[in-house]
């Protein structure tokens, strides 16, 4: 994949901004590299990221001026490293998990973005923003087999925006490496999968009901433990985390679910 082995630099006397592009190439999983504006740059960077004040001095790259929109910006560089404005398939491969979910995009087989996420609602907004920033004929989400609640969600979700949407099997996808979920992601989306034609029913297991539950304890630091009735209106995506702890604590109900 050409974006894995090509380097977008980044040339700014501003911190806050090179702080703010550093964080989106990693969340990415783009290869960069700071620049020295008074050094030669090395052959494997094909695109600049620089500041409205900086580009002068990099006018004799493929410079993207980087300004208040971050991530566009970053996704205009993308753009010039894979020489295309449009594409004619584009893929998004996810890796559904309960604790982490793991986001890729690819456009005619190459790696656009690959991030990792938190929550449905997450992998919501990544879909809509790929598809805003990476104009393609055909655009497909492929998620993987996993964590069926989670799974069936995400269908839904891609399935209510009009998209074509395939289950594939993520068996052997994931590896020993630092983000082993966005790795998956990428190897999702790189498998041929069986398309879905019609909504899922999204039906929580009781493993993934204490699952949440644990997660409400550690997240109120220990004190309290929302109940099963919240715990699956979480699990069916009706409210965050944050609100069932907020509606347990008004309730009261953490007193007498204090264990699993």
């Amino acid at each position: 994949m050409p974006l894995t082995v090509r380097t977008v630099g980044i040339l700014t006397d501003d911190f806050e901004l090179s702080y703010d592009l550093i964080a989106i190439l990693r969340r990415r999983g783009l290869r960069f590299k700071t620049l020295d504006p008074w050094a030669p740059v090395h052959a494997d960077v094909a695109v600049v990221l620089a500041g409205p004040d900086d580009r002068p001095r990099a006018d004799r790259h493929k410079v993207v001026v980087a300004g208040a929109d971050r991530e566009g910006a970053v996704a205009e560089a993308v753009k010039r490293l894979t020489g295309k404005v449009s594409y004619r398939s584009m893929v998004m491969g996810v890796d559904p998990g309960e604790k982490r979910i793991g986001f890729a995009a690819l456009g005619d087989g190459a790696l656009l973005e690959a991030q990792q996420l938190k929550t449905v609602g997450e992998v919501e907004q990544a879909i809509d923003s790929a598809r805003a920033r990476y104009p393609a004929g055909e655009t497909v989400v492929r998620v993987g087999h996993g964590a069926p609640t989670i799974r069936n969600r995400i269908v839904n979700a891609a399935l209510g925006r009009d998209l074509r949407t395939e289950i594939a099997d993520e068996t052997s996808t994931t590896r020993r490496v630092e983000r082993p979920d966005v790795e998956a992601a990428i190897a999702i989306a790189s498998k041929p999968g069986a398309t879905v034609r019609s909504a899922l029913q999204v039906t929580p297991t009781s493993g993934e009901l204490r699952h949440i539950k644990n997660l409400s304890r550690e997240h109120s630091g220990g004190e309290l433990t929302i109940s099963t009735e919240l715990s699956r209106r979480v699990a069916l995506g009706e409210i965050s985390l944050d609100e069932a702890v907020s509606i347990a604590r008004d309730r009261g109900s953490g007193k007498g679910e204090r264990r699993i």
